[in-house]
């Protein structure tokens, strides 16, 4: 099964993801982070995403890079294309698809090379060749988009179709990883609720005890 992922800010990688999965009749696009929890087997993993801010992920993709983030990971058996949208407008243009890409491959996954169909703006850092690049500071990235999906759909994804799945090589690894972090990361939100939540009951306490020694006080006149 070929499996498309995605992390998207602003719905352009969404969008992209949607429009692939729709014209191979496939299942809608998981969340890169929904992924990284899960690791379905699959002969092919299409990733679609951009950068945000200052280089990070994108929304549905924090935990997958925190995770990617981490060393001695095994990715091994995994095969993956991708296309990284975005604008040279910033000087973070393509850091988290450059740092996803280099980051599968140190740990063991296959790139799967596509061009990017920008020849003039293109010119990615050579560690990257072979990644597909949508540049918004154009007006061509809509274009750029669709030669990609249109490329995947018709050379890359039939030699995949009949393949067999596979299991990430460090699957069981990369899992508690996920789990860890995750736990990790949200852990410190829980804790900031149940602070907050036992401050408010606390003035509450507070204030339905001074109102009630007010009452007391006035009735006792």
């Amino acid at each position: 099964m070929v499996l498309v992922v995605y992390a998207s800010q602003t719905s352009n990688s969404l969008n992209a993801a949607t429009s692939l999965c729709s014209s191979l009749s496939l299942p809608p696009p998981l969340p890169l982070d929904t992924y990284i929890q899960t690791l379905p087997p699959t002969n092919l993993l299409i990733i679609i995403l951009s950068s945000y801010g200052h280089g990070a992920s994108p929304l549905g993709g924090r935990l997958f890079r925190s995770v990617l983030s981490k060393p001695g990971l095994n990715f091994k058996n995994l095969k993956f294309c991708l296309l990284g949208l975005g604008s040279r407008d910033y000087i973070t243009f393509f850091f988290n698809p450059k740092f996803t890409t280099l980051r599968l491959i140190d740990e063991g996954a296959t790139l799967i090379k596509t061009p990017s169909f920008d020849p003039v703006k293109g010119g990615v850092d050579p560690e990257c060749d072979g990644v597909g690049v949508a540049d918004s500071s154009g007006d061509d990235q809509d274009v750029v988009i669709e030669r990609w999906v249109k490329y995947v759909k018709d050379v890359v994804v039939p030699e995949f179709e009949d393949k067999q799945n596979v299991e990430v090589e460090g699957k069981e690894v990369i899992l508690e990883e996920a789990r860890r972090v995750y736990e990790e990361e949200n852990g410190e939100e829980v804790k900031k609720q149940i602070n907050y939540g036992g401050v408010r009951r606390g003035l509450i306490v507070i204030i339905l005890s001074i109102a009630a020694k007010m009452m007391m006080n006035y009735m006792t006149k």
